[in-house]
């Protein structure tokens, strides 16, 4: 199509009513998880950051053909069934799609909700596909991490690694510091987030923002 420009390994439509305004895709970029329009037969038409690298990487997303498929087939039918079941508009007994995506290398799946994009809102048949990343998949920026919650430098590395799902014992290994020095540091994070468990802390930082 005359005027799209690359992103990625598919085509995105320009800003405007088929893609992502640019103030709306660049609020989208801030988020940790995945957000991908689709036209009324599941052609990608714009995502944000967070899908492109999921996408990219082949982490449980890909696109064939300008469409966007999945890791698991039966996730796939279920995504078809309910782009058919919306077109043409009227009554439908499938509204969305809510399911787990299976990832290489046994790691923790993603979770994608489908939901048609009102029809007050678009007439043209769109639906928005929302990607929570597995554990592993979410990043998190050391340096919010110091201006938020007054961490040391090497505070905001192991929270950021932790966040990653690393292990104290992989964590001491990628800083090159003993896991008792990477213990010594989660208990002052742990003060300083006012929280008294790793699972608090996951929760607290998920919360603010991940990423500049």
């Amino acid at each position: 199509m005359p005027g799209t420009v690359p992103r990625g390994s598919f085509q995105i439509l320009p800003p405007g009513p088929d893609g992502f305004p640019e103030h709306v895709r660049f609020i989208l970029d801030q988020l940790s998880r995945g957000v991908v329009l689709l036209d009324k037969v599941g052609q990608v038409l714009d995502a944000n950051a967070c899908a492109l690298e999921l996408i990219r990487a082949r982490d449980g997303l890909v696109v064939r053909s300008g469409r966007l498929a999945f890791s698991d087939k039966a996730v796939n039918g279920r995504v078809a069934a309910l782009l058919e079941a919306m077109s043409p508009p009227g009554e439908a007994s499938v509204m969305n799609v809510s399911a787990q995506i299976r990832r290489p290398g046994n790691k923790r799946p993603h979770r994608i909700v489908v939901l048609p994009v009102p029809r007050s809102a678009d007439e043209s048949g769109m639906f928005v596909v929302f990607v929570y990343p597995g554990s592993g998949a979410a990043r998190i920026s050391r340096d919010l991490l110091k201006q938020l919650y007054s961490f040391t430098r090497a505070e905001a590395d192991v929270a950021a690694e932790l966040f990653a799902g690393q292990p104290v014992e992989q964590i001491a290994r990628t800083l090159h510091v003993s896991p008792n020095t990477v213990r010594t540091h989660l208990k002052r994070i742990f003060c300083k987030c006012e929280v008294q468990s790793q699972a608090e802390l996951m929760h607290v930082l998920s919360l603010g923002p991940l990423a500049p």
